[in-house]
């Protein structure tokens, strides 16, 4: 997983240099413009490092460059393209909230000229964007799962927590997950919910899990900052010292 999140960072690169060369985009040196970084929320420390990387790089290359943060909401994200497109930016970076909610802002952008690299999430249009790059969320829950089983064994209960449900890459982390983790029908999956990419959102989930199942051996989750030292805390003492 770490390979493919260096990956897509590199990609992040690349698509800021594109719009360097893109029609349109060129401007005198001494004023190239802005780019906005719109991320799908802020609270999650790897899209923090994705805003952080997209905007340095450019920077780096002369622009002005702003993150909108739209915290998770597809109503918040609307917003931050009214303001980018009436704000006269040159393109947008864009890591979409919901893979179908998300493609009107993008046809808005693309009508008023602006063109959008989608960056880990992907919306579902092959012809509003002007170029979507993604990290192989499925391949490597394969993986995932075969370290799961192997770490886990063939038997047991265990919960998957997913990530939010309209973006595609919750589905494609569960779907690659699953393709080896059902093969074993000892492994009995006794909740599946959603605690929405956010860490508050994912603890109280996690919680209500433990409640309602407090034999599970495992947890899948969808992303990697949930708070698990808290949730660790509301396991009974035996399930802690496994």
């Amino acid at each position: 997983m770490k390979t493919n999140w260096i990956k897509l960072a590199l990609a992040v690169l690349a698509a800021i240099t594109t719009i360097t060369f893109a029609p349109g985009a060129l401007a005198q040196p001494a004023s190239k413009g802005k780019i906005a970084v719109v991320i799908s929320t802020l609270n999650n420390p790897w899209f923090v490092v994705l805003g952080d990387t997209a905007k340095a790089r450019a920077v780096e290359l002369g622009y002005d460059a702003t993150i909108f943060d739209s915290q998770n909401d597809t109503a918040k994200e609307a917003a931050n393209f009214e303001n980018i497109i009436a704000s006269g930016y040159k393109a947008i970076l864009f890591n979409p909230t919901d893979a179908k909610g998300s493609i009107a802002n993008v046809r808005k952008a693309k009508a008023a000229g602006i063109p959008v690299f989608c960056i880990d999430r992907e919306i579902n249009s092959t012809n509003d964007a002007t170029s979507q790059m993604l990290s192989d969320s499925y391949a490597g829950c394969v993986k995932l799962g075969q370290f799961f089983v192997k770490t886990v064994g063939q038997e047991g209960e265990y919960a998957e927590l997913l990530g939010i449900v309209g973006d595609n890459n919750t589905w494609n982390r569960s779907k690659g997950f699953h393709s080896v983790v059902d093969r074993y029908p000892g492994l009995k999956m006794v909740a599946q919910q959603s605690g929405e990419f956010d860490r508050a959102k994912g603890l109280e989930v996690m919680e209500s899990i433990l409640q309602a199942h407090p034999n599970i051996k495992a947890v899948f989750a969808a992303t990697m900052p949930w708070p698990w030292a808290r949730i660790r805390g509301s396991l009974p003492q035996a399930k802690k010292n496994k």
